[in-house]
């Protein structure tokens, strides 16, 4: 679902800061998310009293997913300043346009490879990315041929798309 929405600036920043994402759009369904999870636990939904041991085994859990999601993120970051470093600016701006985010842009990339080789464009024709790089980070996601069996978590995208980003934003800045 595509749709436009009006928020006051100091209430975006405060968002920006408290959200995990970086994109528009995450930030919105992680709200989102937040909201329907919040009316799924009022009444009798709410967690229940859990006997001490369930309790800490469930506070174990949340701790070891906890880290296993920093460490994707992490990965991710990681793969994103890699990925940097194979690119050119032309190719950078494409992939943090705002409207679009790594992902979004890597499917469309990928799209726009293969309705060129399905039409046999001329010979001239080059896309923006090589499907060669953007396989290599996003695994399946741009391997509009299906033989890649790497699917990369949420995780390690969204950590990918910030490292791009923030790539963008420093040098935008001049930093």
């Amino acid at each position: 679902m595509k749709t436009s929405i009006s928020v006051p600036d100091p209430l975006w920043n405060s968002a920006l800061d408290a959200s995990t994402s970086t994109s528009p759009s995450g930030i919105v369904q992680e709200a989102l998310e937040l909201l329907v999870e919040s009316k799924a636990t009022s009444g009798y939904r709410g967690v229940p009293d859990l006997p001490a041991d369930l309790a800490q085994e469930l506070e174990n859990t949340r701790a070891r997913h906890t880290e296993e999601v920093r460490s994707e993120y992490a990965l991710g970051y990681c793969d994103g300043v890699e990925l940097v470093t194979k690119l050119t600016w032309r190719q950078i701006s494409y992939l943090a346009d705002p409207s679009m985010g790594v992902l979004a842009a890597g499917r469309a990339l990928t799209r726009l490879l293969s309705d060129q080789d399905q039409k046999k464009a001329s010979e001239d024709w080059k896309p923006v990315i090589s499907e060669d790089v953007l396989v290599e980070y996003l695994g399946e996601y741009a391997d509009w041929r299906g033989i890649v069996p790497w699917h990369p978590s949420p995780e390690r995208v969204e950590g990918i798309d910030a490292a791009v980003r923030g790539h963008y934003a420093a040098v935008k800045a001049g930093r």
